[in-house]
């Protein structure tokens, strides 16, 4: 028993270490920008997190976190009314299961646009940059497009570096709109039709 939580421990001590070192996890400091975002999902989803649940994972039954979400516009990916994203967890001392380190957490009824990669070996699958590739709605008003959204780098980053000229031009008329003071306010129509003009979907 006591060689099993400690094989546990160092499992999940080398996954988060990986996580810190990979280049998924250099982009905590060095922000992806929306084409690299894109590029990195296999799934892009507008849907509302319908359920967040625990379970032993195959490997080495480590906890692992479990958002559900009801799926109600795809810009990315295969069919289907859900996604999962399912991430390695901890428990923490109140008994709580949560995801480790700078993992996103979702939260119930939430509704989201999330950047998926397709699931690693083991079965796991966290947003694109891991808080930069899901953007929680903070606005409600009665046309959906117009919703406001913002991920966990307060969308910084998302519109440098672009390499595609009709993506470039588009993100430079959104950023026209605001000043320099104000944090990048990007409605869900924004944000379509920027990652369909990189995917050269849209015209």
């Amino acid at each position: 028993m006591v060689k099993g939580k400690i094989l546990i421990f160092l499992c999940v001590s080398s996954v988060s270490l990986m996580l810190r070192l990979s280049p998924a996890g250099a982009t905590l400091t060095l922000p992806m920008n929306i084409e690299e975002i894109t590029d990195g999902a296999e799934s892009i989803v507008l849907g509302t997190v319908v359920s967040v649940t625990t379970e032993k994972a195959a490997f080495h039954k480590l906890p692992a976190s479990v958002a559900r979400i009801h799926v109600e516009e795809r810009l990315k990916g295969p069919s289907g009314k859900d996604v999962v994203v399912r991430q390695l967890a901890i428990q923490t001392s109140s008994g709580n299961v949560m995801p480790i380190g700078t993992l996103p957490h979702f939260r119930l009824g939430e509704r989201v646009v999330v950047f998926l990669p397709a699931k690693s070996s083991i079965g796991f699958a966290s947003p694109v940059g891991f808080g930069q590739g899901v953007f929680r709605m903070i606005s409600k008003p009665g046309n959906l497009d117009k919703s406001l959204l913002r991920n966990e780098f307060g969308n910084r980053g998302l519109f440098d570096r672009l390499q595609d000229k009709k993506t470039a031009e588009f993100a430079a008329k959104i950023s026209a709109r605001i000043t320099s003071k104000q944090p990048v306010r990007l409605a869900w129509s924004d944000l379509r039709q920027l990652v369909e003009l990189h995917r050269g979907v849209s015209p």
